[in-house]
């Protein structure tokens, strides 16, 4: 618990140093499409050894939607945590598109 604290210190201690600072997505596409990214890992919690997913959603030049989750369910291999953090990014795709759809801003689908 410790050595976590000390991590949480730290990045807090970074992100004070960087006011002013961000990130700006921009959009290759030309359109009010989703572009999502997402990537996993096997057993990269050194606590317990599940896998950590994350994924990214941008909407013309801004972040909608970012995520790091550890997953409850343990992955047999690289390439079924990879597949597990694919269906996960996928439903939030589908339920991002839904929403833009839904508040009238036009889009291409992802």
């Amino acid at each position: 618990m410790v050595q976590h604290w000390e991590g949480v210190k730290w990045i807090l201690g970074y992100l004070k140093g960087k006011k002013g600072h961000g990130i700006m997505f921009g959009n290759q596409h030309g359109d009010h499409s989703i572009v999502g990214f997402v990537d996993s890992n096997y057993a990269g919690d050194s606590d317990d050894e599940r896998s950590t997913k994350g994924c990214v959603f941008t909407l013309i030049v801004g972040l909608v939607c970012c995520k790091s989750i550890i997953r409850s369910l343990v992955a047999m291999s690289t390439i079924e945590a990879g597949y597990m953090a694919l269906a996960d990014a996928s439903k939030e795709d589908v339920w991002l598109v839904g929403l833009v759809k839904e508040v009238s801003i036009e889009n291409g689908g992802a």
